[in-house]
């Protein structure tokens, strides 16, 4: 049942979309496109998948010195190509630590992803703070600092959880008395894998600039594609809107990758910035094409499955 509820929260934004279009507008914004539009929304797509898998190879090789960099790319990409049909936001980073876990120590895969995604929500809300302070603060709604406030507060939290022990102590006590000491073990080993983390604090400040990259990739790719159907740039409006889009994601893993959410949520923000809705539909369709790269990441599935395959055969 919930899973059903999630798969129509996926594709119920895309029936809101694409029922409000003028088809002849529609038709008429696809031909003034700009010729370089879709190969740049390739390239940028590409370019963030390889940025990612390098941050979170940056900091995996902190405890694994000898880790190629070419075995987190396959298993960013496969955990990817996954996520498309898991139901949830987090599918990726989860498969993903499952994944690379039959390579390495699972408290370090484990303990990495989890550090990846903190940092990545910091360097998310420190590009809405930039575009807080590039933008006039004046002519945005007054929910927005009350969002970002919330989501500071949250991160604080969540950082203050992940590397101080005084403070969890109580709560390992409780887990320690509801479960089976197996169990136990697995969650104290991944979670002295994040503590180990603490006295890297170059390591986690490089990993969060690089996620601002990757981010800055994103937000300069969602406002570059835009102009290349509407001919209007938004910069500043992307900075400050597409991290708490991409934030509310993570909050809320309601569907697929935020698939669905994230296209209705883009749609809503351009619509009240003036771009019709048979732009934005124009916009939407772009991202499917992004969607697709993405599925790159059954190239190493089929590999590993006809390899697995060619073992069996010959036993």
């Amino acid at each position: 049942m919930i899973k059903g509820c999630k798969y129509v929260l996926m594709v119920a934004p895309f029936f809101w979309i694409y029922f409000r279009v003028d088809i002849e507008q529609t038709l008429s914004d696809l031909t003034n496109i700009a010729w370089w539009t879709v190969p740049f929304v390739i390239f940028s797509t590409v370019a963030v998948l390889f940025l990612q898998s390098f941050r979170w190879w940056v900091l995996l090789r902190i405890y694994v010195p000898d880790l190629k960099l070419l075995k987190v790319w396959s298993s960013h990409l496969r955990a990817g190509f996954y996520a498309m049909v898991i139901p949830s936001s987090l599918a990726q980073d989860a498969v993903r630590a499952v994944l690379l876990s039959h390579n390495i120590d699972y408290s370090l895969s484990w303990g990495s992803t989890w550090i990846y995604k903190i940092s990545g929500l910091l360097g998310w809300l420190a590009l809405s703070l930039i575009g807080i302070f590039l933008f006039e603060t004046d002519a945005l709604p007054s929910y927005i600092q009350q969002l970002i406030l919330l989501s500071l507060l949250g991160l604080l939290l969540l950082s203050i959880l992940s590397f101080s022990k005084s403070i969890t102590r109580p709560l390992r006590e409780l887990i320690e008395k509801a479960h089976s000491s197996k169990i136990l073990q697995k969650v104290k080993n991944v979670r002295e894998a994040i503590y180990a983390y603490r006295d890297k604090k170059y390591h986690l400040i490089y990993s969060i600039i690089i996620a601002i990259l990757v981010q800055l990739v994103m937000v300069v790719g969602t406002a570059v594609a835009i102009f290349g159907i509407s001919h209007e740039l938004f910069i500043e409006e992307c900075i400050i809107f597409i991290p708490l889009i991409e934030l509310m994601i993570v909050v809320f893993p309601l569907t697929p990758g935020g698939v669905g959410i994230r296209e209705a949520l883009i749609v809503l923000m351009f619509e009240q910035l003036g771009l019709s809705i048979e732009q934005m539909s124009v916009y939407v369709a772009l991202g499917v094409i992004a969607y697709a790269v993405r599925l790159l990441g059954g190239i190493p599935v089929l590999v590993e499955t006809v390899q697995r395959y060619r073992t069996n055969s010959t036993d």
